[in-house]
């Protein structure tokens, strides 16, 4: 999403215009990304991670607008994005509801794509609420590892490119409703694409 003018162009509400932008599913890059899925499964054993990536398209010069200056929450972006019949078929096992709530409570990380390496590594190495009966923690060092292959899978060296937005709300049905819960919207502005983590497990 590129901008597109040197004015505001006006008041826009997603949630109230939800055709205005369209999202099509787009293949993940082949490796980085599953290592870092399938060891959440194991360190998240009742729940899990779920991920996705998808290109806004059909979208204006307005929409562009607000998205070039980070204004997501201020359009409705995320309950349009997540209730979107492009994410639900994607990943029906969310079991998104009918409507979304106006703030899912997102937020921006300051940080970004710097930090969310170290951030996936955490959340690897501290585990879940249980573990299966013979299960080996993964070590920070190779958590840690396991997060940079991620990230630099999914954002390369362009770092300046990407936004992350994240919520610990269980918005959707397939969260537990649990400190584990969270969810990351990580922005490629530069290629309008939206890539979509989120991982849960019991309290």
């Amino acid at each position: 999403m590129t901008e597109a003018a040197s004015s505001p162009p006006g008041e826009l509400d997603l949630r109230r215009e939800p055709d205005r932008v369209r999202y099509e599913p787009t293949a993940l890059p082949e490796h980085g990304v599953a290592p870092v899925i399938a060891a959440l499964g194991r360190s998240h054993i009742n729940g899990g991670a779920l991920i996705a990536r998808f290109r806004a398209v059909d979208f204006d010069e307005v929409v562009a607008w607000y998205a070039a200056r980070n204004r997501f929450a201020m359009i409705g972006f995320f309950p349009q994005f997540l209730g979107s019949p492009g994410v639900r078929a994607a990943l029906p096992e969310l079991r998104i509801p009918d409507t979304l709530g106006d703030d899912l409570g997102f937020t921006m990380s300051w940080p970004g794509t710097l930090s969310l390496d170290g951030e996936l590594a955490a959340t690897i190495a501290g585990g879940g609420a249980y573990e299966d009966e013979g299960y080996v923690p993964v070590s920070k060092v190779e958590a840690k590892r396991l997060g940079v292959a991620f990230v630099d899978a999914l954002v390369g060296d362009r770092h300046d490119d990407f936004r992350v937005f994240r919520s610990y709300q269980p918005w959707a049905g397939w969260f537990w409703g649990s400190v584990h819960d969270s969810t990351d919207v990580l922005i490629d502005v530069a290629n309008a694409e939206i890539t979509l983590l989120t991982i849960t497990d019991t309290a």
